[in-house]
Formats: C-alpha cells, structure tokens, sequence
C-alpha cells in the first residue's frame, strides 16, 4: 500500500507542521493497534527518500499513523 497524495503531517498539542509525507510513501497495516470503532483501518508509514532529521526522528520515536483514506491499494489496475 502507498499514500494516495501528499500529506501534510500534524500532531497535537505539538504546533505547526511536523512533516509533509510524499505521495508514493510505502505504509503497512498498524497490526500492533486495536480496530478502530468506526472500521476504519490504519497504518504506519515508512521512512522516504530526502526525509528531513524532524522527520525521521519523529518517525523513530512516534511513527506516522495514517488512515485508509490517505492511502490506496497500490496493486489494484484500472482496465479501462
């Protein structure tokens, strides 16, 4: 699976951005957290090319957590 779009990361009570995540960004299903109760999914990204050290220490230390709707199936093909 990879991000959709890019997307522009924030993370309360922490102000201002704290990454911009490129489209193209490989995720993996958030197997260690319990299901949402509203079924949406969630993932965690993985690190990307040209990631700035705010970045990948936020990554490190927190992670990205992402839902299904900032992320799409990169093995589906449109046969149109």
């Amino acid at each position: 699976m990879k991000t959709a779009a890019p997307i522009t990361y924030f993370a309360a009570p922490y102000p201002g951005r704290i990454a911009v995540i490129p489209a193209g960004t490989t995720v993996t299903l958030a197997k260690n957290l319990p299901p949402r109760s509203d079924g949406v999914k969630q993932y965690w990204c993985k690190g990307w090319r040209g990631m700035d050290e705010k970045a990948r220490s936020w990554k490190e230390n927190y992670g990205f957590l992402l839902t299904e709707h900032m992320v799409k199936d990169n093995r589906k093909v449109n046969l149109i």
